[in-house]
């Protein structure tokens, strides 16, 4: 039987809710892979496993293993370094879960692509670091952007905007890097490829085909090898030792020369080639060590070449690409240093991602010597990658020393730019990408990136100069990105009246041009962006460099206060009796004889809300979500039922609106009949609580959409069985979320049917 590790997300926020010891949405996912496998669960959250043990015992077997980020911490010699973390919490998870399960020898490990533990574990073998015969697969339950637009957030990750498309677009490398994807609903599936995620749909497999089969053979027989039983799927590097030229560009700085050269020298890889430029050096101490480094390592494969002018880095680095004759080019600084394993493992990274350009984790340090040990560590950095959206804005492909094909640099003319452009290193990658090339990250700490105060490329940045490089790059965009570029705007200006707080204001003209981008993208809206830019830095000069501080933090993504983390099944059990509640699905005669006694429309999807109709509950916003429904020609049909206290009201509201696709039922002996119809759950109200109409219906499988109401978004956030949105539900705002729920309402339905499971087997002896 396989050795298989589930990993679930990553997540921060309601950590102890979220994962009970039911473990919420992952429960039926769960319990499937314990009967076909050895399976240990991974929570990459720092909790003590020991409250789980007794109910797995009793509910999935005593051989499943739970783990958690504690147990991998006490597993390591040697604490990591605080200042060897990554400005990106989810990177830091993934890096360590990666660490564990290298040196853990599963047979397959499965992420949950929500999070993106996954991404530093794909990333690795994708570059040939490790995990070559480990299968990695990715659970396509749902992901950060889904839930973030079907409820209209503008990215407001705490403390950085970038965050949120980070955490996007790793999620989408998930899926586009890993051996397989288990796809948990088709209606997700139909999302990410209409949302165009890359990935090759053969590596394919639905959730449905393992409840099936009960066996893993589903997966090893999609598995893309020869040989399935040796779970080796890494693309194995060439066998050749191709030649790599290694450039590196000089400018009075002689000793930190040295010490660079000899790092180089005493690399573990034999075929390569050193090309030194000096660029019009001054210093006399520097050109005298130059002299006397070209003497000491002067070779047909080592060149030393001066140019009497200074024409600064980037057309240097050409100059030193137009004496190169190697497959891959590889570009070093002068101050810099290097790992003796760094010429290899980018050249084996080349090979096995078949990339164009590679870059590399970077570690910060500063001090005179030529090395660099523990004491001068600053910080690391990990790029994230191809991310177009986010590399308008902010670099993250990597810094200039990144490795690319010698064809693939002269297809793109190599830096450009005026004499002193700072940042050529991002302009470039930005205009690699943007051009179609396959650019990836080495997570490995291969290139030590010297800190010294004072030198040119801090002082030459400012805000003109970096708002003036991102023009630059905006102007590489061509039809295919439109839909970044249209993004982008709305992210930051927010669309019609969602952005009713903010601390600036921007003409209307401005949002109306960015929503005309997402019809068509032709040469004179191009023109339109460029001048809408120019705009909005005349608006607000400070817009682009500080965007996080002007989005306002809607109640989504609030963090819960600790008196609140009370046990939600504990605390209803006695309040319910769920054996009332609960609905077996309904027979299509039974379903249609049911609509038909209740006088409702058998060939619409109902909607309803059941309960006591009091102030709180906001009919108002019901009758109002209704309204917007049937403007809009939707098919859905909406259904009150409570007691008489609003009668003239809501009989009014019906009148006024002309209401076809409403009604309402005041009392009904058994309102379980009426849930069993019900295609989902409504809650408006935008104060108090309904927890027993909530829980209620998870109880008995119907999925529910509901206002931000702390408890709906606890439950609802623990089941993956509704959304939650902070929307005011009398205005189109909220309507706009409702269809995006119920255009997608399968992947909810899903979820609810095996919470109602889950609920009726803990709560009902």
């Amino acid at each position: 039987m396989e050795k298989i590790m589930l990993v679930l997300p990553p997540v921060d926020v309601w950590a102890e809710d979220f994962f009970n010891p039911d473990f919420g949405y992952a429960h039926g996912f769960i319990s499937l892979l314990n009967q076909i496998s050895n399976l240990t669960v991974l929570i990459p959250i720092d909790v003590d496993v020991r409250k789980y043990y007794a109910y797995l015992k009793k509910n999935l077997g005593p051989n499943l293993r739970v783990i958690s980020l504690a147990d991998m911490d006490r597993n390591e010699t040697c604490p990591r370094d605080a200042r060897l973390l990554d400005y990106k919490p989810f990177v830091n998870q993934s890096l360590e879960i990666y660490e564990y399960i290298d040196r853990s020898f599963y047979d397959c490990v499965i992420f949950d692509v929500s999070g993106a533990a996954g991404f530093i574990p794909f990333r690795a073998k994708r570059t040939g670091l490790g995990l070559e015969k480990t299968l990695l697969v990715s659970w396509l339950r749902s992901c950060h952007e889904f839930q973030r637009r079907q409820v209209l957030e503008t990215p407001v990750y705490p403390h950085n905007f970038s965050a949120d498309l980070e955490l996007d677009f790793a999620e989408r490398y998930c899926c586009q890097h890993c051996d397989l994807i288990v796809t948990h609903t088709d209606t997700i599936l139909k999302w990410v490829i209409e949302r165009d995620w890359k990935f090759d749909r053969r590596t394919i497999v639905p959730l449905s085909d393992l409840k099936t089969s009960r066996s893993l053979k589903p997966l090893l027989e999609k598995f893309p090898t020869v040989d399935p039983s040796q779970l080796n799927v890494g693309r194995q590097p060439e066998a050749t030792s191709p030649l790599l030229s290694i450039c590196i560009a000089h400018f009075n700085d002689g000793r930190n020369l040295r010490y660079l050269l000899k790092s180089v020298k005493e690399n573990d890889y034999k075929n390569f080639e050193v090309i030194v430029v000096d660029d019009g050096s001054t210093d006399a101490e520097s050109l005298e060590i130059f002299g006397s480094l070209a003497f000491e390592y002067g070779s047909d494969s080592w060149r030393f070449i001066k140019k009497s002018e200074n024409q600064s880095l980037g057309p240097t680095r050409n100059f030193a690409v137009n004496h190169a004759s190697g497959e891959f080019i590889f570009f070093l600084d002068s101050d810099d240093l290097v790992a003796e394993t760094l010429i290899s493992d980018f050249v084996r990274g080349m090979q096995n991602s078949r990339a164009d350009c590679l870059t590399s984790t970077l570690v910060f340090f500063e001090g005179d010597g030529g090395s660099c040990d523990n004491a001068n560590i600053l910080k690391y950095w990990i790029p994230l990658g191809a991310c177009v959206e986010l590399g308008i804005y902010e670099n993250p492909f990597g810094a200039a020393n990144f490795c690319i094909k010698k064809s693939v640099f002269e297809a793109l003319g190599g830096f450009c730019g005026p004499r002193g452009e700072v940042h050529e290193d991002w302009e470039f990658l930005a205009r690699l990408v943007l051009a179609g090339y396959d650019m990836d990250v080495l997570p490995k700490a291969l290139y030590f990136y010297r800190i010294r105060p004072g030198s040119w490329l801090q002082t030459a940045r400012s805000s003109n100069s970096v708002q003036k490089l991102r023009g630059r790059i905006l102007d590489n965009t061509g039809p295919q990105h439109i839909q970044h570029v249209h993004d982008l705007f709305l992210l930051t200006m927010g669309e019609n009246d969602r952005l009713k707080a903010s601390a600036w204001q921007l003409d209307r003209k401005i949002v109306k041009t960015a929503l005309k981008l997402a019809d068509e993208f032709n040469e004179r809206n191009r023109t339109i962006i460029k001048k809408v830019k120019i705009h909005i830095y005349e608006k607000c000069k400070t817009f682009l460099s500080n965007l996080g501080r002007f989005l306002p933090v809607t109640g989504f993504m609030r963090l819960l206060k600790n008196d609140e983390k009370e046990n939600i099944l504990n605390s209803l059990e006695c309040e319910i009796d769920v054996s009332r509640f609960f609905v077996r699905p309904l027979l299509e005669s039974q379903l249609a004889k049911q609509t038909t006694d209740l006088g409702l429309p058998t060939d619409r999807p109902a909607f309803g809300f059941i309960g006591e109709m009091d102030r709180e509950k906001s009919i108002i916003g019901f009758l109002r979500l209704a309204y917007w429904m049937q403007m809009s020609k939707d098919d859905s049909f909406f259904i009150l039922l409570g007691n008489r206290q609003f009668k003239n009201g809501i009989t009014a509201m019906a009148t006024k609106y002309n209401l076809r696709n409403f009604k309402w039922i005041p009392f009904l002996e058994k309102p379980e009949d009426l849930y069993a119809i019900l295609s989902g759950f409504v809650i408006t109200s935008e104060i108090g609580e309904t927890h027993i109409e909530i829980f209620e219906a998870l109880a008995c499988g119907v999925p529910v959409f509901a206002t931000d109401l702390k408890l709906a978004r606890r439950l609802l956030g623990k089941y993956g069985s509704g959304a939650v949105v902070a929307h005011d539900p009398q205005y189109k705002d909220f309507a706009d979320c409702f269809m995006f729920w119920k255009n997608h309402l399968e992947i909810y339905k899903t979820a609810a049917i095996e919470t109602a499971e889950l609920i009726q087997r803990n709560l009902v002896v």
